[in-house]
């Protein structure tokens, strides 16, 4: 007879050396009992509800640090459902988004200036980008390769630039 140290050892190896088997017992354990399961964590989320949230206030960063290193093995997993969703959904997100926005008007704006703030170079750079790609149909570091290439002159006159209106 074993004692409970052994049996206790015994099944912490059996599950190191077993790990991908009970996983996929779980996984359809799960599956073939999902609705019982559904049911169960609701009702256990209703009768623990003040201790489920204690237990996520003090484990914030453990809970956070799992997500994060889920989201990051199963992203194109992640990403294929959302996009499913979303164009599944289209309509029904359009929708929220007006209304969150009709919503939070105010917020949004002190949002919006708070983004230029702090991202006042990149966009400067992006109006940049787009006014040259707008205006002449090329990026910004085409038209410096230009115009160095050209010594500062116009490629039809040959007049520098400081003496041409545009």
């Amino acid at each position: 007879m074993q004692s409970k140290e052994e049996k206790k050892e015994y099944w912490k190896q059996y599950k190191i050396d077993n790990q991908e088997k009970i996983k996929e017992q779980n996984k359809q354990y799960n599956a073939e009992h999902k609705e019982e399961r559904k049911e169960y964590n609701k009702k256990y989320g209703a009768e623990h509800k003040e201790e489920i949230k204690e237990y996520k206030k003090k484990n914030k960063e453990k809970i956070l640090e799992t997500r994060r290193k889920y989201q990051k093995e199963k992203k194109e997993e992640i990403n294929k459902t959302r996009r499913k969703y979303e164009k599944d959904n289209k309509e029904r997100l359009k929708l929220k988004r007006k209304e969150y926005h009709d919503a939070n008007k105010e917020k949004e704006k002190i949002k919006k200036k708070e983004y230029k703030l702090k991202h006042k170079e990149e966009l400067k750079e992006k109006q940049k980008i787009y006014q040259y790609k707008k205006k002449y149909g090329i990026t910004p570091e085409q038209y410096t390769e230009l115009f160095n290439k050209q010594n500062g002159c116009c490629g039809i006159c040959h007049k520098p630039q400081s003496e041409l209106k545009k």
